[in-house]
């Protein structure tokens, strides 16, 4: 009895064994459509020799078949990024040019021999083109990536033939030619839009901005050509926010980018002002230059918040998944880009002065700074706001010389190093860490350069010297806020030698033994502190700027002084020396081993 209830076990266990065999069978028969951005894709799964009949775009692998089944259709095992494998890749762009090529020799060609009159030349070019346009329209389905080459030779035919209509031959007209070479850019985004290929979009665009040129004639004016290429930017803007193609992105911030700044060539400036309300009369009084700012305006809005609103837009319909978008340099790179040059371009065809650009320049980095904030907020967008934070520095930057000069602009310079330091810091903002140290480096630099000049005003205090001793104060913060132990060294190394100069200009001219004693009394103190404090840095530094002031008054003071400094500079360092070895026991109360490691770290 027991012998059959353990069969019956048995059977139970491999009936369910069976059916989960099954299960899984019919699973590995159905072809999976893998994505090539799959970690998982270096793995060979077992599946079905049906896959060899997969469509030709999907990523497979194949198992182990029979060599007749391998020898039919060899098997893919790159992953296929582009839709098509490189051979066809290679051959499609390839045919298409050297057709396109083809063409151009030909035109060129029937207008040396004279064959065939310009009416028949033209109509052979928008043949051609309406060929390859059908063909890569009934091949939509078939071969989407040979019908996107075919539809965008079409469309690079369509402009050959509106240029060699309107400049070769002259048989359209300037306004019959422009509004051909529109309905062919429009032709262009409206495919780009239903076959989702980004490649027609840049097509377009690239045709679109290059209307101009191709038709290009002595009549037009920079606000006509800012106003249409504002037209083109609409268009790409409205294309981008919903595809986020990055391609198609780029290709318009360098063509919208080249327009605008012949047009700011192009336009008279206005001359210097910094009263903003004589700029404003003139501003009135020049529709033209108005217009072209406009143009400027929606530009920036075009390349600042369309790319913004485009990934607020896609994130909301992926639910938080990582974008593309994010991923590619190209957003946070014309999101830096942007801001300098529509004030460069600003500033030019205004002829704004330094005071007004430099506070137009503060009030764009307050913005950035704002917007850089509100991006952070999301996490997916934190490298976007910083990239906003890096613009407000570098704006800030850039407008504090048109505003302030002299001791004050060299303070206020010290003072965003420190901040910025600081917020890098509290934010964990690696972006902000260069401009940061280049902030630094200036200030030391320009410090340095001062402390080379000598005039007569009273020691110390100065306002030369003061605003010296307030920016070194201030880098010698910067120093605390810096995590990295070697560069908070050298800030503070840097600091120290600077204040040694700074005291050398400020004293030398009362005497060399005024420099001695203050260095001197300096390097007591910085060596009490590192004793209290039990900081080996600030020990060592202090001896070794008491043994400059020795040397110093070894090798220059006792050759150059008075009889009466060189006693009293002996008698007093002596002193000083046997001072500091009878209280450096009650001064210096070495922690533990751990504390001091902490401390020095």
């Amino acid at each position: 009895m027991a012998d059959n209830v353990d069969l019956e076990k048995r059977i139970a266990h491999l009936e369910l064994v069976v059916s989960d065999l099954q299960k899984t069978l019919e699973k590995l028969t159905v072809p999976p459509r893998l994505d090539a951005s799959d970690p998982e894709l270096n793995v060979r799964p077992a599946v079905s020799p049906k896959l060899l009949q997969a469509p030709q775009d999907e990523v497979v692998f194949v198992s182990d078949v029979s060599d007749a089944q391998r020898k039919q259709r060899p098997a893919l095992k790159i992953p296929n990024l582009v839709g098509v494998n490189r051979e066809e890749f290679w051959l499609n762009r390839l045919g298409i040019g050297l057709l396109l090529l083809g063409v151009a020799f030909l035109f060129k060609y029937s207008i040396d021999q004279g064959w065939i009159i310009p009416e028949v030349r033209v109509g052979f070019g928008l043949g051609l083109g309406c060929v390859l346009f059908f063909l890569g329209w009934r091949l939509q389905q078939q071969r989407s990536a040979l019908s996107q080459i075919l539809i965008g030779g079409s469309i690079g035919t369509f402009y050959i033939t509106g240029f060699a209509a309107y400049q070769l031959y002259q048989l359209l007209a300037y306004p019959a030619a422009f509004v051909w070479m529109v309905l062919v850019t429009l032709l262009a985004f409206v495919m780009s839009w239903r076959s989702s290929q980004a490649v027609l979009a840049v097509v377009g665009a690239i045709g679109g901005l290059g209307t101009p040129f191709l038709l290009y004639s002595d009549q037009g004016s920079p606000v006509t050509l800012v106003a249409y290429t504002c037209l083109i930017l609409i268009g790409t803007s409205g294309i981008y926010f919903y595809k986020s193609w990055q391609s198609l992105l780029w290709t318009t911030y360098i063509g919208v980018g080249m327009i605008f700044g012949w047009s700011v060539i192009s336009s008279v400036s206005l001359g210097g002002t910094d009263n903003y309300g004589k700029w404003l009369k003139v501003a009135i009084a020049n529709p033209d230059l108005m217009g072209i700012q406009t143009g400027f305006l929606l530009g920036w809005v075009a390349f600042a918040i369309i790319p913004i609103a485009s990934v607020l837009f896609q994130l909301k319909r992926s639910n938080s998944t990582p974008l593309a978008a994010l991923r590619t340099p190209t957003i946070y790179a014309i999101a830096f880009l942007t801001p300098l040059g529509l004030l460069l371009a600003t500033g030019t065809i205004w002829g704004l002065g330094r005071q007004l650009l430099g506070w137009l320049t503060v009030a764009a980095a307050l913005l950035y700074g704002a917007g850089g904030s509100a991006l952070r907020q999301r996490n997916q967008l934190k490298l976007l706001g910083n990239t906003h934070w890096l613009t407000a520095v570098v704006l800030f930057s850039l407008a504090l010389p048109a505003i302030f000069q002299g001791h004050v602009l060299l303070m206020i310079l010290a003072l965003e190093a420190l901040l910025v330091h600081t917020v890098a810091r509290r934010t964990a903002t690696p972006q902000l860490l260069v401009p940061a140290h280049l902030l630094s480096a200036t200030v030391s630099c320009w410090i340095l350069v001062r402390l080379d000049a000598t005039v007569n005003v009273p020691m110390l205090f100065n306002p030369r010297a003061l605003a010296d001793l307030v920016a070194m104060g201030l880098l010698l913060l910067a120093s605390l806020m810096i995590r990295a132990k070697s560069m908070a060294r050298l800030y503070q190394l840097v600091v120290h030698f600077e204040l040694l100069i700074w005291l050398w200009r400020e004293l030398a001219a009362q005497g060399a033994g005024y420099v001695t004693v203050a260095w001197g009394i300096y390097a007591i103190g910085v060596l009490i502190v590192g004793l209290r404090q039990d900081w080996s840095a600030l020990r060592w530094t202090g001896l070794a700027t008491l043994l400059l002031a020795v040397s110093k008054l070894i090798l220059y003071d006792l050759a150059n002084v008075e009889a009466l400094w060189r006693i009293l500079l002996s008698l007093g360092f002596g002193a000083v020396f046997l001072g500091l070895s009878y209280a450096l026991q009650v001064l210096w109360k070495p922690k533990a081993s751990q504390d001091i490691s902490e401390r020095d770290a």
